[in-house]
This record gives C-alpha cells, structure tokens and sequence, in this order.
C-alpha cells in the first residue's frame, strides 16, 4: 500500500509549522494583529463613538457644546491612554507596535521560502507600515493644536460647574441664581462664553473630519497589510 499521501501530508504539515513560526510570520502576525486593531478602533469610534454620540440628536449634545466637549475629553483619554487594565492596546500603542512590526517583517524575509516576489513583498510591507504609523504623526501635528484648545476649554467647563456645585448637567444640585455667577452666565451654555461655544462647535467639527481621514488612513494601512499576508503565503 502506497504512503505517498501520508508522506505528503507529513511534509506539507511541516512546511505549514515552519513557515509559521519563522521569525519573518510572527511579525507579520504582530503586525496584522495591531494593524487590523487600530483600524477597527477607528472605525467603531467614528460611527459607534464620539462622532454619532456629539451629533446624536436624541442626546442634544449640539445644543450643549459644553457637555459635547466633556464627551469628547473623555474619548480623548481613554484613546490616548497607553496601557489599562490587561494591556490593552490603544491607537498610540497599536499605531506603534503594528508599523515596527511590519518593518521587521520587511527585513526578515526569507530568500526562497515565502513569496516569489520578495522586492514587491518588502516594498507592500513597508509601504502598510507607514500607513499603519501615520496617524500619529498627523493626530499630533495636524489634530494636536486643536485638540489642545479642546482640552482646556473642558478644563474651564469643568471648573466653571464646580464652582457652580454642578460638574455634570445631570446634577441636580444648582445652586441659587442669587448667590451664583455662573447660573447668569454660563449655564446656558455649558459653562462657556459665547465666543468660546462658537469657538468649542468648529472645533469638533474640525475634529471629526480630522479623525474621518485618520480612519481612512488606517483602514487602508490594515488594507495593505492584509494584501502582504495573502502575497507572502
């Protein structure tokens, strides 16, 4: 009886765990990996986070631009936040791990094994790392300033409502019109000034269409990565 299936089966299955777990595929996974995460993350914040949140018209966050920004303060630190509980991986960290990974996996290569056109394989790989990298540099060089406005116009919300004995819109501690600066002033318009609510409203919608283009720009970064994957193997 012929063993040649089994032989072949034997040999296929070890040329599947070798290329598996050579240096050059576990690179490439780290990198699919974080790459397919910062993606997703982008996208599921820009139609299930802060994007339908601030224009939802149920919440009515449009017309309390101060309750917005505070919406938007929070999604800003939970994104930024490096490490949380378990590690777990956030645009920064995934950004990061995801392009090095990609460029490791450029290097790494090997001569015959893998796909029969290795020049266009590390040229797709690294050309996926640099998308997968450049929304940091373009959230901190384009999206930074404004985003730094933002920040502390929260702060001036926040303490505004503080002094007020509000923090939140939901409190339902106000204090007395009588004894209260901010209730004359600021509650109306969420503990801003008018030139600073106008100021709060074109900055969100700056940020959304500055985090519109950053999704697209990882969506096709874990585009290009998935397309590497289906040339290498």
């Amino acid at each position: 009886m012929s063993t040649y299936p089994t032989t072949s089966l034997h040999s296929f299955s070890d040329v599947l765990q070798k290329r598996l777990t050579s240096p050059f595929s576990i690179c490439l996974g780290v990198g699919l990996g974080a790459a397919s995460y910062h993606a997703f993350a982008n996208v599921s914040s820009y139609f299930y986070g802060p994007v339908p949140a601030i224009n939802e018209e149920k919440l009515e966050l449009k017309k309390d631009v101060g309750q917005a920004v505070q919406v938007w303060e929070w999604f800003y630190e939970s994104a930024t936040t490096l490490i949380t509980f378990f590690f777990q991986l956030h645009a920064t960290a995934s950004s990061l791990i995801g392009s090095l990974a990609l460029v490791g996996a450029g290097f790494l290569i090997p001569p015959s094994s893998f796909s029969t056109y290795p020049r266009e394989l590390r040229r797709l790989l690294w050309g996926a790392a640099v998308l997968v990298f450049a929304p940091l540099p373009y959230s901190a060089l384009i999206m930074g300033p404004s985003d730094k406005v933002l920040l502390d116009l929260n702060k001036k919300i926040v303490k505004n409502k503080s002094s007020a004995g509000q923090i939140y819109p939901t409190d339902s501690s106000k204090p007395a019109k009588s004894t209260s600066i901010y209730a004359s002033e600021h509650q109306v318009h969420g503990g801003l000034h008018p030139t600073e609510e106008a100021q709060a409203k074109v900055l969100l919608g700056k940020w959304q269409q500055g985090h519109l283009i950053r999704t697209v720009i990882s969506v096709i970064g874990f585009e290009a990565t998935m397309l590497a994957t289906f040339m290498a193997f």
